[in-house]
């Protein structure tokens, strides 16, 4: 004979055990979104401040370097090899640096190259603050029926530094902008100089007037305008 009060103390445990579990579930699954939430909250937190202490940085640099002596003194070795580099020929291929064995190297398919005279390819910082900069450099070269493209343009899988590498081999010209001391930025520099490749570097000076700079491929400039009238002259010169 089935007794109706066991079966309905038996149900309401089965009942309360599965509202606990569940209770346990929910918790479980409310602690761990909160932890990823957490996490992605930290994630922003600690981006903001990198962006923000790169910025201080930036601004540092800037100063340091917005007169003569002081941008002779933080800038003068690039001056010299962009002075070397503008007056002598740099040969690609010599037994003193193999640039077959460098482009294999950064596991890149020399087959695959093509070298494509409208493409000017500018290293930069990629700093908002630099965008303006590259807009500019951009929009004249875009006057001159030539393309301006910079490092983080393209979807890259993997690592982006053998991509930019590729992007300088098949560049016509390189323009670099110095501003902030961007180590990424002179880096890249030093391969191109090692690769023997034309560039022009910009870098923004502050109230004061810019100094007669012996070599022509660096351009000094306090205002946008002023830069794109420089950047134009330069990219006339090295074109012809």
């Amino acid at each position: 004979m089935i007794d109706y009060k066991e079966l309905a103390a038996l149900l309401v445990a089965i009942m309360s055990l599965v509202l606990v579990m569940m209770t346990t579930i929910f918790t479980i699954q409310s602690n761990r979104k909160k932890m990823r939430y957490d996490d992605i909250l930290k994630k922003i937190e600690l981006e903001q401040m990198r962006q923000e202490l790169e910025n201080k940085i930036y601004e540092i640099n800037y100063k340091l370097s917005e007169d003569n002596i002081r941008w002779n003194k933080m800038n003068h070795l690039i001056y010299d090899a962009q002075k070397l580099n503008y007056e002598q020929d740099v040969l690609m291929n010599n037994k003193y640096f193999d640039t077959k064995a460098f482009i294999k190297n950064m596991g890149i398919d020399e087959e695959s190259l093509e070298f494509n005279s409208e493409l000017v390819f500018m290293l930069t910082p990629f700093q908002d603050i630099e965008w303006e900069t590259f807009v500019a450099v951009r929009d004249v070269c875009s006057n001159l029926s030539l393309k301006c493209i910079r490092g983080d343009e393209k979807h890259i899988k993997g690592e982006i530094l053998p991509s930019i590498i590729k992007s300088m081999l098949e560049a016509r010209i390189i323009i670099v902008n110095l501003n902030g001391r961007n180590p990424n930025v002179f880096y890249e520099l030093g391969i191109a100089h090692a690769l023997g490749k034309n560039t022009i570097l910009i870098s923004k000076f502050g109230e004061e007037l810019p100094f007669d700079v012996k070599s022509k491929n660096i351009i000094l400039y306090k205002e946008t305008s002023e830069l794109k009238l420089k950047v134009k002259d330069a990219l006339f010169k090295a074109i012809i």
